[in-house]
């Protein structure tokens, strides 16, 4: 399957494109070849700018809308989750294998915020991951789709700024690139996870209120 950003460089440019490994992406923040927190996270080894615009907005920035959901999705989430043996958090790095460190919108981890002082979240510790998307949208359906169900997060959500619904991603196949199911979630229905065999469920419409 010819899916991933790599590959499509690849194929594009005619060229052999050697993946960026997630040791020497650190290893160049910690050199100072590139600043940290910059807006830029690592897909199929290939470092890509995050792009949080809404639709028509530019790359450079951060679209209203989609910064409003965020904050809205990991105020709901914290309040939801209070109390249990979890933590949210939001836009920050999760290292799904060698070439993948992803920055999701929202990610429900498994644990306390101070058992990750010194690595981030890989995907054991993930129990549910959230891209908010409008421009994003192909890429949120495409690779990370893809990335996230290879990795085995069990719950993966899009929250779908165009359509305003939810899309529900359910039981990873790694060894098929895919998720076994997909529902999407409307004005009046309710979106669910699990965490630690708890199940949990938000509304739509709190969501994209």
């Amino acid at each position: 399957m010819s899916n991933t950003l790599v590959e499509q460089v690849a194929d594009a440019t005619a060229a052999v494109i050697e993946p960026l490994t997630v040791q020497q992406y650190h290893a160049m923040i910690d050199q100072g070849i590139l600043e940290e927190g910059l807006p830029v996270e690592l897909i199929d080894g290939v470092l890509v700018r995050k792009d949080r615009r809404d639709q028509g907005g530019s790359i450079m920035t951060v679209g209203p809308r989609h910064a409003h959901i965020v904050k809205r999705l990991q105020r709901l989430l914290t309040e939801l989750l209070h109390g249990e043996r979890c933590h949210v958090q939001s836009q920050q790095p999760v290292t799904l294998n060698g070439i993948q460190e992803p920055e999701p919108d929202v990610a429900v981890v498994l644990g306390h915020e101070d058992d990750y002082d010194d690595h981030h979240p890989g995907p054991g510790a993930l129990a549910l991951v959230i891209e908010v998307a409008d421009s994003s949208l192909p890429t949120d359906r495409g690779c990370k789709q893809i990335n996230y169900a290879v990795a085995g997060i069990p719950h993966y959500w899009i929250v779908n700024l165009r359509d305003s619904t939810v899309e529900h991603y359910i039981n990873p196949q790694p060894h098929l690139e895919q998720y076994e199911y997909h529902t999407t979630g409307r004005a009046g229905d309710t979106v669910t996870f699990e965490v630690a065999g708890q199940s949990y469920e938000l509304a739509v419409n709190d969501i994209l209120a």
